[in-house]
C-alpha cells in the first residue's frame, strides 16, 4: 500500500494503531481510530493534555512516553503495560 487512501481504509478496520510520531499516527487520529503514539523524546511532551496522556489534537490517540530521553527499554515496558 503506497497511498493514504489505502492506508486509511486499512486503519478503519484495526482495533488500534501503534506508531511513533509520524504521518501514520496523525492519519489514525484524524480518522478517529484508536492509537498509541510512543516516544520518549521531547517532541511529544507539549501534546499531552493531562495525566491521562491524552493527545491535544486527537481524542482517539494516547501518548506513551516513559523514562529518560532515549531510554528505549523503559519505553517498550510502558507500551507493553498499556497493551
Amino acid at each position: 500500500m503506497n497511498d493514504f487512501d489505502g492506508v486509511a481504509a486499512l486503519m478503519k478496520n484495526l482495533d488500534v494503531v501503534i506508531s511513533p510520531l509520524s504521518a501514520v499516527i496523525e492519519l489514525a487520529g484524524g480518522l478517529g481510530v484508536n492509537g498509541l503514539l510512543f516516544s520518549n523524546h521531547g517532541e511529544t511532551h507539549w501534546r499531552k493534555i493531562d495525566d491521562t496522556n491524552s493527545d491535544v489534537w486527537y481524542d482517539s490517540v494516547k501518548i506513551i512516553s516513559e523514562g529518560r530521553s532515549g531510554d528505549k527499554n523503559a519505553l517498550v515496558t510502558a507500551l507493553q503495560k498499556e497493551i
